[in-house]
C-alpha cells in the first residue's frame, strides 16, 4: 500500500497490515523528486506519481527505483498544469486529473 504525503513531498510504502516499509521523500524537481505528489499503482506493481507542482507524471518500479517521467508544463497534448492525482485501471491505462487545465 502506498500513501502520498502531499504537503511533505513524499511517498510512503506500508504492508497491508499497516507496517511501515519505506519512504521516498526528496523534494525538488529532478528525476525521483516531488512537489506535492499523488500516487497510484498498476497491475505489475509499478508506481505512478502525479508530481503536481512539477507538472509531470513519474513512474517507478515497486522498489521505488525511478523508471521514467512524462509530460511537461502547458495546456497542449501530453502537457499538464498541476496534475493532482493519477489512477490506473485493470488494463494498466493511466488517467490523470489535471487541476490547472481549463478545457
Amino acid at each position: 500500500m502506498y500513501v502520498d504525503d502531499y504537503g511533505n513531498d513524499r511517498i510512503q510504502k506500508f504492508q497491508n497490515n499497516g507496517e511501515f516499509i519505506k519512504t521516498w521523500e526528496t523534494s525538488g524537481n529532478g528525476a525521483g523528486e516531488f512537489q506535492d505528489p499523488g500516487v497510484a499503482t498498476d497491475s505489475k506493481g509499478n508506481i505512478y506519481v502525479a508530481d503536481t507542482n512539477n507538472h509531470r507524471i513519474q513512474k517507478f518500479d515497486n522498489n521505488g527505483n525511478f523508471i521514467t517521467m512524462s509530460g511537461s508544463q502547458g495546456t497542449g497534448d501530453y502537457q499538464f498544469l498541476e496534475p493532482t492525482s493519477v489512477a490506473v485501471d485493470s488494463q494498466d491505462y493511466v488517467y490523470v486529473v489535471d487541476m490547472g487545465a481549463q478545457n
